[in-house]
């Protein structure tokens, strides 16, 4: 149903001359393989789905970049788990000085884009058609335009829209208008909280970033007290976003300005960890991608306080009695190379704005995990976790050690936190990582561009 980020998928495999193509209509396919769970069988694929043919020239290079799972060498295991136990108990290996993973044992593409998918015994006989996603000028209203937010595009086009000085409100909840129901994350732009002659240029930039924007024939709801007026809806500030990247001969984030500057094109202003302690008022958002150093830590604490929004992927020095926050870390014997495992996204966090749902239930995610010390789930729940539940299968693909999956069980992967009149958003990894994690990126966008407005 949403082919942007299937395009971009196509995209990334072109650049490595890998040829893939879109089904023009729906069909039928025996001897699928579900990448998320062990479900196989006969499976019915929709019109637009992306078809990637293992038999052509880069096939094995295909093989390499899709596969769901990682496929390690008996002797390789058997050399990792003998230094393993050779760390446990004090010892020395014989064989090895350390282990022989790189940095990361997991890649498949389907889980960095958080895609379903499904690798097929068989080549899908299908009519080949490559999606459109133009958009068309919507019909002028009285009351106002709908987005629906489905695409990292659609929230960057909402922050280009503040830029130009036009009002946004988006949902936090689901209403029913005119027939239509507009699920939690739809951006509203209405004709009551913008000056007059707004619709031009509105329209005129939905159609320069290709966004296809819905008329609103009413603001009323057609049943229950939440409509586009009401109390469930979020008055989106315009983002004044600083990202923090250290200090001189010990800079990170080096990632997460190419997304900035390239892929998100999304204006910011850079910082030294000097500059936390002076004044921040001027910033709804702050990014520290190396964590909060101690000397500015009150600085940053009473600006989050007075309404600002905090991101960073060092969970670690966030908590603690005089921190934002009280959690149980757990160790694990040894530490994980990076894989894939299967988290859950609380559907009524803001930060699952953007992602696909069914039903009312987690929203199922591919979060990449590394090291050993994993902290446990607040009782009140985290924005993403990793399952309690024995039955569910967690690792997705990538290496694992006889207790990782004890050891990731009810922990947190991502959590976001009220501070005062602000929030601090927490990674326990980094979803900039390299830049290869595209799935993960709406939840930074919601982060920076909705979090302070909540």
């Amino acid at each position: 149903d949403e082919p942007r980020e299937l395009l971009r998928l196509a995209e990334h495999l072109e650049r490595s001359g890998i040829e893939s193509s879109f089904a023009a209509e729906d069909w039928e396919q025996g001897g699928t393989h579900d990448y998320w769970s062990d479900a196989k069988g006969k499976q019915r694929f929709k019109k637009g789905s992306l078809i990637i043919d293992m038999n052509q020239s880069q096939g094995p290079l295909a093989k390499a970049l899709l596969e769901p799972a990682a496929d390690f060498e008996p002797e390789f295991v058997k050399r990792q788990h003998a230094k393993a136990k050779a760390d446990k108990d004090g010892k020395r290996d014989p064989e090895l000085d350390s282990f022989e993973f790189y940095d990361s044992t997991a890649w498949a593409l389907p889980y960095a884009y958080n895609l379903d998918a499904w690798w097929c015994e068989g080549r899908p006989e299908v009519p080949k058609e490559k999606p459109s996603i133009g958009a068309r000028r919507p019909a002028r209203s009285s009351v106002g335009y709908a987005l629906s937010y489905r695409d990292r595009d659609d929230i960057l086009f909402v922050a280009a829209a503040l830029r130009n000085n036009l009002k946004v409100s988006q949902l936090s909840k689901a209403v029913n208008v005119g027939g239509e129901t507009l699920v939690a994350g739809t951006f509203l732009f209405l004709a009551a909280r913008n000056e007059e002659g707004y619709d031009d240029k509105l329209s005129d930039l939905a159609g320069k970033h290709g966004i296809q924007l819905a008329s609103l024939r009413t603001s009323y709801p057609d049943e229950g007290r939440h409509g586009p007026g009401s109390e469930s809806v979020i008055q989106i500030r315009q983002p004044k976003i600083g990202i923090v990247y250290g200090s001189a001969g010990n800079l990170s984030g080096g990632a997460l300005w190419y997304l900035m500057e390239k892929e998100f094109q999304l204006p910011y202003q850079s910082l030294s960890n000097n500059a936390l302690n002076q004044s921040l008022e001027r910033f709804t958002c702050l990014v520290i991608p190396g964590g909060v150093p101690a000397s500015a830590f009150k600085s940053i604490q009473a600006w989050v306080q007075g309404g600002g929004c905090l991101i960073t992927t060092d969970l670690g020095s966030m908590i603690g009695d005089d921190k934002f926050l009280k959690l149980t870390s757990q160790n694990a014997d040894t530490s994980l190379p990076g894989a894939f495992f299967r988290a859950e996204l609380d559907p009524l966090s803001f930060l699952s704005f953007g992602y696909a749902r069914s039903g009312s239930g987690p929203i199922k995610f591919a979060v990449p995990i590394d090291g050993d010390q994993f902290y446990k789930a607040p009782k009140s729940g985290a924005a993403i976790a990793l399952s309690s539940d024995d039955k569910v299968k967690k690792l997705l693909c990538g290496w694992t050690w006889d207790t990782t999956e004890k050891d990731l069980a009810s922990t947190i992967w991502m959590h976001e936190v009220p501070y005062g009149q602000g929030r601090v958003v927490l990674f326990s990894q980094d979803p900039t990582f390299r830049a290869q994690y595209p799935g993960l990126y709406k939840l930074l966008l919601n982060a920076m561009i909705t979090g302070p407005s909540l």
